[in-house]
C-alpha cells in the first residue's frame, strides 16, 4: 500500500460522510476544540509558562469525551497516552495541537509537539491494519471480519493564528526524526472557526438573575 497517498475529505458532503462511517458528526468535534481555545485564552500572567498550552490540550480533550460519552463512547487512558473509543471498539481518538498547515487541505500537516510511544504503537496499529487488508481506512470497518479488526487510531488536530481556528480528524501512518506525525492516510478536515479580532473570544458570564432583596429595618 502506497501510505503516502492520503485521502482528503475537505468537501462538506464527503466530510459528513467520513464522520458518519465513524459514528460521528462535525459538532462535537467543532465544540471540543472552541472549549480547548477558550481556556487556553483564559490563562493569565500568573499562570506557569505552560499553562496555556496544557489547558488547551486538556479542555480540547475532556469536553471531547464528555461529548462522546453520552454517545456510547468510552474514556481510555494507557500509560498516558489518553483516547476516546467508540462503542464498537474500532475507532480511537486522540487530541493534538498542529502546527499552521493544520486545516488547510492543501498543506502537509505536522503535530506542534513530539510524541511518545504510545503514540507511535497507535501509528504501527494503524500502518498493520491498512496494510493488512490492503485498503482505504472506511473498507477497513467496513468489509474486514470483526474478529481480525483491530482499532484505528485518529488524532483531532487543532490549530489556531490570529483570525481563526482549523481542526481536522486524521488517520497517522509515520512520524519523523524528531518524534512529531507528519504523514496521514485521511484527513477530515473540519470547517474553520473564527476568532474575533479584537480579542473578544470569551464567553461573557453569566452571573444569574439580578435578585433584588428588600431589606426592612429593625424597628
Amino acid at each position: 500500500m502506497d501510505m503516502l497517498k492520503t485521502a482528503i475529505r475537505n468537501n462538506p458532503e464527503d466530510v459528513d460522510a467520513a464522520l458518519r462511517r465513524l459514528g460521528l458528526t462535525a459538532a462535537p468535534l467543532m465544540r471540543a476544540v472552541r472549549a480547548g481555545y477558550i481556556s487556553r485564552v483564559s490563562r493569565t500572567a500568573n499562570d506557569a509558562p505552560i499553562a496555556a498550552g496544557f489547558y488547551h490540550w486538556n479542555e480540547t480533550l475532556r469536553t471531547l469525551r464528555d461529548e462522546l460519552v453520552m454517545l456510547g463512547w468510552t474514556r481510555v487512558d494507557e500509560q498516558m497516552f489518553s483516547t476516546i473509543l467508540s462503542p464498537d471498539g474500532k475507532t480511537a481518538i486522540s487530541v493534538s495541537s498542529g502546527d499552521d498547515a493544520t486545516g488547510d487541505p492543501r498543506g502537509f500537516p505536522k503535530t506542534k509537539r513530539d510524541k511518545g510511544p504510545r503514540t507511535a504503537d497507535a501509528i504501527d496499529a494503524n500502518i498493520g491494519q491498512l496494510d493488512l487488508f490492503d485498503t482505504a481506512p472506511e473498507m477497513v470497518l467496513a468489509t474486514a471480519p470483526e474478529d481480525e479488526v483491530e482499532c484505528l487510531t485518529y488524532v483531532l488536530l487543532f490549530h489556531a493564528n490570529a483570525t481563526e481556528l482549523r481542526a481536522e480528524l486524521s488517520l497517522p501512518v509515520s512520524m519523523d526524526e524528531h518524534d512529531h506525525i507528519d504523514t496521514w492516510r485521511e484527513r477530515i478536515i473540519l470547517r474553520s472557526q473564527p476568532i474575533d479580532p479584537e480579542g473578544d473570544t470569551l464567553p461573557k458570564p453569566d452571573f444569574g438573575p439580578e435578585i433584588d432583596i428588600d431589606v426592612k429595618r429593625r424597628a
